[in-house]
């Protein structure tokens, strides 16, 4: 490891596109660029995210908070399998607007 962030943070033309782990260590990353956030919609590309733990959850609750009370609405959008089984088991699928999430579909 180089002590480097592994994760990658891009501005596109309706939200981000986010590449790597989110853990304890890149959160900080994540909360600055959700902050900056704007418009009535967002979209949060999470196809390269690999990894994410209670303090990327945390991110991004707290992102979702801040959007609502604006009036705004943030979609995680392709997330990955481990990505929405971390969600689903952490029991806030139903907090967070995932664009191919069925919050039905409880895994174990």
């Amino acid at each position: 490891m180089t002590g480097r962030p592994q994760l990658t943070i891009a501005i596109s033309s309706n939200g981000l596109v986010v590449n790597g782990e989110i853990d304890a260590s890149t959160s900080s990353m994540l909360d600055a660029e959700l902050a900056k956030l704007d418009g009535v919609l967002a979209v949060v590309d999470f196809s390269g995210v690999s990894f994410i733990d209670s303090s990327g959850l945390r991110s991004m609750v707290d992102a979702t908070e801040r959007a609502k009370k604006a009036g705004c609405s943030i979609i995680f959008a392709n997330a990955s399998h481990s990505v929405r089984r971390v969600v689903t088991l952490s029991g806030l699928v139903h907090l967070l607007n995932f664009d191919d999430l069925d919050v039905d579909d409880h895994e174990t």
